[in-house]
């Protein structure tokens, strides 16, 4: 008998356990029941123990509910049993009417929060920036993308800027804080920032940030080691697919702009045709960042200039324009460039219906080439609205049709082996993914290079990082050393009065990227240190190349006229960020920043002057010079800094007169 009845307990405590585990309606049930019962019993026991208290029954179970849902009644009653019953009651109603309806509510309130602040609900927004994963870099592309607020405003016909959701995959509500944090407080303001959680490979997820009317998406890598980074270009192909999967039967034109970050240069081409036709965009940005390292270490003190047109931070940057919005059809680029005070033309993008052949429709440097309306103008600017002529212009008619000048660039002259070579020492200290692609870089120019490499990493390890090809780098030598740079005396060791060129690298052994800085910071204290003590010249001293995580960190190194320092984080933000707006922006990029065909160089103003010392010219005197030599002058590199405290001047005032000495440059593209 015991036995059934311990079971059957257990069937009723099973039940109720089932009906609170089915949610809130099934809760608020069970404790309507249990109210009922309770209602039942002390209705029972009045009418056992004060017969004809009330009329009947009904009355009774009532009078019963009223002292269980409300205190106030407990003072009403008279009598021994109604007052002992009603007491119970009301402590009945304190634990079961009001306890347990205010803890279902409050569980309730809570997992809504909780909900809520997952980033589980969906968005309704359009014309969006979308950010499809999260790493370390986030902050960054976030405010290089409220830095682009005029260029995007412009692009999409609006006068605010479009709020930026971003989806990630593991989601904490502690991400977005630390996000804010992390922004400039102005970005802050700015930006109307919203994160969701999901996995990008699901349809669901997809829907809740409303991907098919944002105006662009931008895919970032979620892996920041290198030994993962073949794993996140296949994700983010995964993704791609993804994308493309969900969007059948959509109209092509108001599918949104997809750039990507490619770990893999070989990745590109697959990505893109995994993506939408002419409208996804694939960065190599590791190879990118390469050829900047290559040339900076060709032409020291070019870093300047990458800074000023690949960050946001000095406010000058590459726009398009359409020719005909600007009234100069019929004119050559040649004639166009003194039409302009505040903006500087590089080159036009040709009106094509083809929009997958770049190279029929980018032209660069091509002086002579007759504009045509439907054209955009490639220029350098501060901003959109500085684009205008300074004179009236009227369109110059055009007789018959346009032939496009046709650019030709000269093969590269083989190396003579016989023929001696000017060699390069260089050191790179610090261990990154980027010293594969630099070394490649490297052995595509005419000279030899001595390559000491300094970590902390064993020098077998270091080697079989290395993926060296003896065939191809004929012209490198690449030595590893393992040398603890923290080390007082690794300055000593590593003589570095003995090289020509040291680059600093944010080691990737480091996984704070501000401790990385913080080491870098170090080791050129210790390198000045020892070129100091040995009575190093300036002129004799090697030149640095540091790479930064941190913004603030680059007002530390205040050095001379050929030290560079490149902002990695930054330069990948605004290339992610800038062509997510504008597709054909990737192009120019690409062309300005190789090795072959225009590119931007410093030319040296004894040079330019013919062997003048020194000399007071007008940036519009030196720029009808360049044009002279088929180069367009884009600003001034002084070897000391000026009344400004800056040396770098991009899109100078054109008739203002600048004192210029023989050892400071002109910056070209060329």
């Amino acid at each position: 008998m015991l036995r059934r009845f311990k079971r059957l307990l257990n069937r009723v405590y099973y039940l109720i356990e089932s009906l609170l585990m089915r949610g809130t309606p099934f809760q608020v049930f069970l404790v309507v029941l249990v109210i009922f019962g309770i209602s039942l019993v002390g209705g029972l026991a009045l009418e056992v123990f004060r017969p004809g208290y009330r009329p009947d029954l009904a009355q009774s179970i009532w009078w019963a509910f009223l002292r269980l849902s409300d205190p106030g009644y407990l003072g009403d009653d008279s009598g021994t049993a109604p007052v002992v019953i009603s007491t119970i009651l009301t402590v009945a109603g304190y634990v079961v009417f009001l306890g347990s309806l205010v803890a279902i509510m409050t569980n309730r309130l809570n997992r809504l929060m909780e909900d809520l602040s997952a980033g589980l609900s969906p968005i309704f927004e359009e014309d969006h920036i979308l950010i499809i994963g999260w790493n370390g870099r986030i902050h960054s592309l976030v405010e290089e993308i409220v830095h682009a607020e005029e260029r995007v405003k412009r692009r999409l016909g609006r006068s605010s800027l479009p709020a930026v959701v971003v989806l990630t995959r593991e989601f904490e509500p502690e991400m977005v804080q630390e996000l804010q944090e992390k922004l400039d407080p102005s970005v802050r303001n700015e930006c109307r920032l919203i994160v969701r959680a999901g996995n990008p490979l699901e349809a669901e997820s997809l829907e809740r940030v409303d991907f098919k009317r944002a105006s662009s998406i931008i895919l970032v890598s979620p892996y920041e080691q290198a030994a993962n980074r073949h794993l996140a270009d296949i994700q983010l192909v995964k993704i791609l697919l993804s994308l493309k999967a969900e969007t059948r039967g959509v109209d092509f034109d108001e599918l949104p702009n997809i750039v990507l970050e490619i770990g893999n240069p070989s990745n590109k081409l697959l990505a893109e045709r995994a993506g939408w036709a002419h409208k996804t965009e694939a960065i190599a940005t590791e190879e990118f960042i390469s050829r900047l390292v290559g040339h900076t270490l060709r032409n020291p003190g070019l870093s300047s200039v990458y800074n000023h047109l690949l960050t946001d931070t000095f406010g000058e940057s590459i726009f398009l324009r359409h020719v005909d919005q600007l009234n100069l059809q019929g004119y050559t680029l040649r004639e166009t460039v003194e039409f302009f005070d505040r903006a500087i033309p590089l080159g036009v993008l040709r009106a094509s219906d083809d929009e997958s052949a770049k190279e029929k429709r980018l032209r660069l440097l091509n002086l002579d080439a007759r504009l045509r309306g439907e054209d955009e103008l490639i220029v350098v600017a501060p901003k959109l609205d500085a684009i205008r002529t300074r004179v009236e212009t009227t369109p110059v008619p055009s007789a018959g049709e346009e032939v496009f000048v046709e650019q030709t660039t000269e093969a590269r002259p083989m190396r003579d082996d016989d023929e001696e070579q000017p060699e390069k020492r260089l050191m790179f200290v610090g261990w990154t993914h980027l010293l594969n692609p630099i070394l490649r870089e490297l052995a595509d120019y005419d000279s030899y290079f001595h390559v000491t490499i300094v970590t902390d990493l064993p020098r077998e390890d270091c080697r079989k990082r290395l993926r060296l090809d003896s065939d191809r780098m004929a012209n490198i030598m690449v030595q590893c050393r393992q040398v603890a740079i923290d080390d007082p005396d690794a300055a000593e060791e590593l003589r570095p009065e003995e090289t020509d060129h040291i680059v600093l690298f944010s080691s990737e052994l480091s996984d704070d990227p501000l401790m990385a800085d913080a080491e870098s910071i170090m080791a050129f204290q210790q390198f000045r240190q020892r070129l100091e003590q040995i009575e190093v010249t300036d002129a004799d001293a090697p030149s640095f190349v540091i790479e930064l995580n941190d913004e603030d960190n680059r007002d530390l190194f205040k050095f001379g006229a050929y030290h560079d320092v490149i902002m990695t984080q930054e330069i990948n933000s605004h290339l992610l960020s800038q062509v997510g707006v504008r597709r054909a922006l990737a192009w120019i990029y690409e062309e300005l920043f190789t090795q072959e065909g225009p590119e931007i160089r410093l030319q040296s103003m004894k040079e330019l002057l013919g062997g003048q010392t020194s000399a007071s010219l007008t940036f519009r005197q030196l720029q009808e010079r360049c044009l002279a030599d088929d180069a367009v002058a884009i600003g001034v590199r002084h070897t000391e800094p000026q009344s400004d405290g800056r040396r770098v001047h991009l899109n100078p005032e054109r008739d203002e007169s600048m004192p210029l000495t023989e050892d400071d440059q002109v910056i070209v593209v060329t």
